[in-house]
């Protein structure tokens, strides 16, 4: 569960007045994320200890970093470092993001983890805002999996790629993930899935299990298995959910038992690996 603070954003379109959502991510080691709507709302300067990390989803702010002014629109994602002072302000109709804070220990991790070595320095943003599409489309789907509650095995392996793909990208440090063959270890990881795809399991705990870092199990498991390892979760969850629906199980009961955190998160789950819903699926083998 999120421990969620204030009223939460929207969505849709900008809304009428300041809004905004904050929360730890337990899933994340309890990382600070925030989804805001402001039209009247004007930061002070100020700085933070950890990285500040974010995408403008609608309207623009303007944003004072470091002494330069930066009008950042929609899709511009923000790469504000530890203790750099900055202020902002809506503009005409305000400006619709979310953000998160990663700490410095959180993406050294991050680094070190797929190096597979200590990194003597800490490393640092050249540019506070950027414009990637991709990537902050991918930001953007992350934070509202985070919001939704998904499970830690999906947010860990999403949140590892896309904090190493920002880094190689923006930060210049071209962090090369372990290619050693790793064939004995996914294969024991694949089967450990296996074996509590009821559980709510963690990338890290699967990781050290099999004695690989988190990038090299992802990277490895995929090539071996064609999926990173939470897709194989979700799989394996669905399998097992099509034949609970087929024996004429409830499907909210079916989603508990199968481990998804609920109904919609089977039902989103379940459309895309089969084409329709729990209840259409359901109801055919009771139709018969």
């Amino acid at each position: 569960m999120n421990d969620a603070h204030e009223i939460e954003g929207s969505s849709g379109p900008l809304e009428s007045r300041d809004r905004a959502r904050f929360w730890r991510a337990e899933a994340l080691d309890g990382l600070e994320c925030l989804s805001a709507t402001f039209r009247t709302l004007q930061f002070a300067p100020h700085t933070h200890e950890t990285f500040c990390i974010g995408v403008i989803e609608a309207g623009v702010q303007k944003s004072r970093i470091r002494g330069s002014s930066i009008s950042a629109g929609a899709g511009t994602i923000y790469l504000i470092n530890p203790d750099v002072i900055h202020e902002g302000r809506p503009d005409e109709d305000g400006y619709r993001y979310r953000m998160m804070y990663p700490s410095v220990e959180a993406l050294r991790a991050v680094a070190e983890d797929a190096a597979e070595r200590h990194l003597p320095k800490s490393f640092t943003f050249p540019d506070e805002t950027v414009v990637a599409p991709q990537l902050a489309a991918a930001f953007l789907s992350l934070h509202r999996q985070i919001e939704a509650g998904w499970a830690r095995l999906e947010l860990e392996s999403h949140f590892q790629s896309l904090m190493l793909n920002l880094m190689n990208v923006f930060a210049g440090e071209a962090i090369e993930v372990s290619s050693l063959r790793a064939g004995n270890a996914v294969r024991q990881a694949r089967d450990l899935l296996d074996a509590c795809y009821r559980d709510d399991v963690g990338l890290t705990e699967v990781a050290n299990a099999v004695g690989l870092s988190r990038a090299h199990l992802i990277r490895a498991f995929k090539k071996e298995f064609g999926m990173p390892p939470h897709g194989w979760l979700t799989d394996r969850r669905i399998r097992a959910a099509r034949t609970l629906l087929e024996k004429g199980a409830p499907i909210a009961d079916t989603a508990f038992d199968c481990g998804f955190a609920d109904q919609a998160h089977l039902t989103r789950q379940f459309k895309a690996r089969t084409g329709v819903t729990p209840a259409v699926y359901r109801n055919a083998h009771l139709d018969q």
